[in-house]
């Protein structure tokens, strides 16, 4: 009978402390996304408008993590444009990657798993909103998240 408690006691010791694990990684998880998503909301509307000769608001970033999994920090924005004709969104692209390598620069933030910290994973026009997709790769899962967008791109 003192073999089933003590098996007992080990379960419920071995679960609650599998649980505070999970708790506190999820936890850190959340914190890190937020931490992201600030930087990164930061960059882009300082950015984006140094290079969009139209007004644009931003809608509040989404995250792609929902989409790709946990731990990317990938975040989704959207902004009505006035004149979308006018927008050629290859130059947008390349405009935007230099003003984000230099706002990288400026806020001295690096990455061991890519060349540039902030790389813009997708962009495109539907009807009149602008649709931008902008991770901030300072983790493994997030440099996966790009390699993977970019084979799908054919890049």
């Amino acid at each position: 009978m003192e073999i089933v408690y003590i098996l007992i006691g080990a379960i419920l010791i071995g679960g609650t402390l599998t649980f505070g694990h999970i708790w506190r990684q999820k936890k850190a998880l959340m914190i890190l996304q937020a931490d992201s998503q600030k930087l990164t909301e930061k960059a882009i509307k300082k950015c984006l408008p140094l290079v969009l000769k139209q007004p644009l608001e931003l809608s509040s970033p989404r995250p792609i993590a929902d989409v790709w999994g946990k731990g990317v920090l990938a975040f989704e924005y959207q902004g009505y444009l006035q004149r979308p004709d006018s927008l050629d969104l290859d130059a947008l692209r390349q405009a935007l990657t230099v003003q984000l390598k230099l706002f990288a620069k400026e806020e001295h933030l690096t990455s061991e798993y890519s060349e540039q910290v902030f790389v813009i994973s997708d962009l495109w026009l539907k009807e009149k909103t602008l649709h931008i997709d902008l991770a901030y790769v300072i983790n493994r899962a997030t440099a996966s998240y790009i390699r993977d967008v970019s084979q799908l791109d054919g890049k």
